[in-house]
């Protein structure tokens, strides 16, 4: 059941193009805001605080309820960030399932772990970072000049 649902995740409200849900990568901040339907809120940056996350808002699939960053180059959505305390295990597994065994990782036994894939038929890179307790899955524009090596 969570495999569908990270499906979801994925693909609903997706274009064949590269694009997170509701966003459209290279958005401002005020369309994020807008898509999102109130989702999503401005974040002042502050002292301390991440400087290219503009947007933050929840975001739930299925039993899986995150809070999402947007992040931006200057004004422009570069990608979005979900993250997640509790079930990160299910949603690696969820993850293995979906993009399959063909990823890079690097990580620290005990520590914590990294997955990234390369999704070209959607357009999207994503990774997943595992910190014990907490994650993080991160989805961005793929480089289609990156698609052939090096």
């Amino acid at each position: 059941m969570r495999y569908t649902l990270l499906l979801c995740i994925v693909c609903v409200g997706q274009p064949a193009e590269a694009h997170w849900q509701y966003t459209k990568w290279g958005m401002s901040p005020e369309q994020v805001l807008t898509a999102s339907g109130g989702r999503a809120v401005i974040v002042e940056a502050g002292p301390g605080s991440d400087a290219d996350v503009r947007n933050r808002g929840p975001y739930v699939s299925g039993d899986y309820e995150f809070t999402a960053s947007f992040h931006y180059k200057g004004s422009k959505l570069t990608s979005v960030s979900l993250g997640m305390d509790g079930a990160c295990g299910a949603l690696r597994g969820d993850l293995l399932r979906l993009y399959g065994d063909e990823f890079q990782t690097i990580g620290v036994p005990g520590l914590a772990q990294s997955y990234f894939w390369k999704d070209y038929k959607k357009g999207n890179a994503v990774s997943f970072l595992n910190f014990g307790t907490h994650c993080v899955l991160t989805y961005s524009e793929v480089d289609p000049k990156t698609q052939d090596g090096l």
